[in-house]
C-alpha cells in the first residue's frame, strides 16, 4: 500500500473527527470489589466519598449544552454506582449519544440490564469494555478475587450473544502476562470478541511537572511497571497477534497496521523517554471525580471542583489553571492512550506504511500454542465452561 493512500485514509479520519465537541471520561465512583495489584487509581479505591447526585448531574449535563458527545463511564467499578441508569439517562437527555462501560465483569446481571436499558429503552449507543489480564488464576491472582477470570469470560460471552453491542477485552500488559499475549489474544479471537492491550502506566512515566502530578495515580505495587529489557519480548508478542489478524483478514491491514503502531509508539516513549505525538487533554478529553473534582487528564492535579462552580463545567474548563495547564500540554507526554492523539502525530503514516509491510504475511495463522497443566487446560475449561458464580 502506498504511502499517499495512507495519508489520505488519516486526513478522512480527522475530518471525521474535527468540531468543537469533546468526550468526558465520567468516574461514577471510586467503589470496587477488586484489588487489581496494578490499577493507577488504587490510592482513590473504597475511600469515604461524596459522590455528585442526580440533580447535580442534571447541572452538569445542561452546562454541557450538547457539546458533550460520548462518555466512558468508569471508576472504581461503575456497576457498583446504584443510580448508573439514572445517571445516563439524563447524560442521554441533554445530547450524549455514546456511552462506553469500563467494567471488570462481575456483576453480570446489573451490566446486562444496563445495557438493556441503554439500546431498548433509550435507543442510544453503547461498547463495554471487560478487564482481561491473563489465563485463570492469573487474572484472579492480578484482582484478589477467586472466579473473576470465569465470570468476566462470561460476561463478554452474553453481551456479545445479543449481536449489537459491541463488546472488547482489555488487557493491561505487565510482568505477570507478558509473556502470554498471543494466547491471550488466540482465545479472544476464537470467542470472536475483540482484543485491546493497554501498557501499565503511571504518573511517573509522564512529563508533567513534579508540583502539577496527581500523585495518587500510579499502580500500588511500584515494581508492576514493565523494565526497557521486557521490550523486545512485547513487540515479538505484539507482532504476532497483528499478524495472526491481519492473515485472517487482509482487508483490515491498515487499522491493524495503526493500532499495531500506536503501541510500538507507547513503547517507544518509555524508551526514549521524549515527546512522539500530541496531547488532546482538555480539548478533545476531559475527566470528572466522583466527587466532583475536573482535570484535564488523570496525571494531572484537578483544575477545579464542579460544586464550587454551580456545575458549571465550561467555567472550569477555561479557568486559570487550566489555561496554565493548556500552556504547557503540548510538551508534554505520556502513555496514556485516552489522551495521546498518536494518529495526529507527524510521521505516523510512514509508521503505518512499514508496520503494514511488518504485519503482512502470506501464511496460516499461527497455532494455539498451550502449556499442558497451565494454558492449556484453562483454555479448554474456561473458554467453554466458564461459570456464572
Amino acid at each position: 500500500m502506498s504511502l499517499g493512500k495512507i495519508r489520505s485514509y488519516f486526513k478522512r479520519r480527522k475530518r471525521n473527527q474535527s468540531g468543537d465537541t469533546y468526550g468526558i471520561i465520567l468516574y461514577v465512583t471510586n467503589r470496587c470489589n477488586m484489588k487489581c495489584s496494578h490499577c493507577f487509581y488504587s490510592a482513590e479505591l473504597n475511600q469515604p466519598t461524596n459522590e455528585i447526585s442526580l440533580d447535580e448531574v442534571r447541572l452538569l449535563a445542561q452546562s454541557f449544552k450538547g457539546r458533550c458527545t460520548a462518555v466512558a463511564l468508569t471508576g472504581g467499578e461503575p456497576t457498583m454506582r446504584q443510580e448508573l441508569k439514572e445517571i445516563i439517562k439524563i447524560l442521554h437527555e441533554h445530547g450524549v449519544e455514546e456511552f462506553e462501560i469500563n467494567s471488570n465483569g462481575a456483576f453480570q446481571e446489573r451490566l446486562l440490564d444496563l445495557i438493556a436499558f441503554v439500546k431498548e429503552d433509550l435507543k442510544s449507543q453503547i461498547s463495554v469494555m471487560i478487564s482481561i489480564d491473563g489465563f485463570g488464576k492469573v487474572h484472579d491472582t492480578i484482582r484478589k478475587i477467586p472466579r473473576a477470570y470465569s465470570r468476566a469470560i462470561d460476561t463478554a460471552k452474553k453481551i456479545k450473544a445479543r449481536g449489537d453491542v459491541p463488546v472488547y477485552f482489555n488487557t493491561t500488559i505487565m510482568k505477570e502476562n507478558y509473556k502470554k499475549l498471543y494466547n491471550m489474544a488466540r482465545i479472544s479471537e476464537d470467542l470472536g470478541i475483540n482484543h485491546n492491550f493497554e501498557i501499565i502506566r503511571s504518573v511517573a512515566q509522564s512529563a508533567l511537572p513534579a508540583a502539577w502530578m496527581n500523585g495518587g495515580f500510579a499502580p500500588k505495587e511500584k515494581d508492576e511497571l514493565l523494565p526497557k529489557e521486557l521490550f523486545p519480548v512485547i513487540r515479538e508478542q505484539l507482532l504476532k497477534i497483528y499478524r495472526m489478524r491481519a492473515a485472517k483478514n487482509s482487508a483490515q491491514l491498515l487499522s491493524l497496521a495503526a493500532s499495531y503502531t500506536i503501541l510500538d509508539m507507547k513503547l517507544e516513549t518509555l524508551e526514549l523517554n521524549k515527546w512522539v505525538a500530541p496531547c488532546i487533554a482538555g480539548k478533545k478529553n476531559h475527566v470528572i471525580y466522583p466527587d466532583g473534582k475536573v482535570a484535564l487528564c488523570e496525571f494531572l492535579k484537578p483544575s477545579g471542583n464542579l460544586r464550587d462552580s454551580n456545575f458549571d463545567f465550561e467555567k472550569i474548563k477555561n479557568n486559570d489553571i487550566s489555561q496554565k495547564y493548556q500552556k504547557f500540554i503540548p510538551k508534554c507526554f505520556c502513555i496514556h492512550g485516552c489522551f495521546i492523539d498518536y494518529e495526529n502525530a507527524p510521521d505516523f503514516p510512514r509508521r503505518v506504511a512499514i508496520n503494514s509491510a511488518k504485519i503482512y504475511v502470506k501464511k496460516k495463522v499461527q497455532p494455539f500454542v498451550s502449556e499442558p497443566g497451565e494454558d492449556g487446560d484453562l483454555y479448554k475449561i474456561e473458554r467453554f465452561t466458564a461459570t456464572t458464580q
